[in-house]
């Protein structure tokens, strides 16, 4: 599953996201997710190995690790980064933002019609 839509996903959001398209962020902000919660599981399946002494390897988890953290961070980053109140050129996930409350169209409320009196009484 990985090598056949996750990673041509990841290229297609990667260059959405370079041009600065919705879609970039909306895929970019699913995989960061997917790759940080795969990234713990490997990270914890590796201390897991080594704890069990069955072929574990100690820099496996130290580099594991320290990638998983940097993608925590980064996921962390972008998404408190995600504010309504900035412009969509501003932060990183525009499609998360509030509209302007000058941009929403709101209906004129009807005038009450008079009663007038008929010009001609037909009788």
């Amino acid at each position: 599953m990985d090598l056949g839509l996750v990673v041509p996903l990841g290229v297609i959001g990667g260059v959405l996201l370079l041009r600065r398209r919705p879609a970039g962020y909306l895929l970019a902000s699913v995989l960061m997710m997917k790759v940080v919660t795969l990234l713990t599981a490997v990270w914890a399946m590796a201390i897991l190995m080594l704890v069990r002494d069955v072929g574990g390897e100690p820099q496996a988890v130290v580099i594991i690790g320290i990638v998983d953290l940097i993608g925590i961070a980064l996921a962390a980053w972008f998404f408190a980064s995600a504010k309504g109140d900035q412009s969509p050129a501003a932060g990183p996930l525009p499609l998360l933002q509030k509209s302007p409350a000058s941009s929403i169209v709101r209906p004129t409320p009807k005038k009450k019609a008079e009663k007038t009196a008929p010009s001609s009484v037909w009788i």
